[in-house]
């Protein structure tokens, strides 16, 4: 993975195109304080957290809580 790629939590962070930290980036973020997610449109099933911008949204059987997962090994 090159630095600076913006997978794992920061695909799905409103910070990301302003984060300092994706510089020194060599893995996916799959923890991070500043971490601060996109809420999904109106009638958006997903609610918010990863699963916004998950591509196995669709057919995740996984529950998915009000307050939204912020971590899945499952996670695309």
């Amino acid at each position: 993975m090159e630095t600076g790629d913006r997978s794992g939590l920061c695909s799905s962070c409103r910070y990301s195109q302003s984060c300092a930290y994706l510089k020194s980036l060599t893995m996916p973020v799959t923890q991070c304080e500043e971490f601060e997610g996109f809420f999904p449109e109106p009638g958006d099933d997903a609610r918010e957290g990863l699963c916004v911008t998950c591509d196995n949204r669709a057919t995740c059987m996984f529950p998915r809580p009000a307050g939204g997962i912020w971590h899945c090994e499952e996670y695309r």
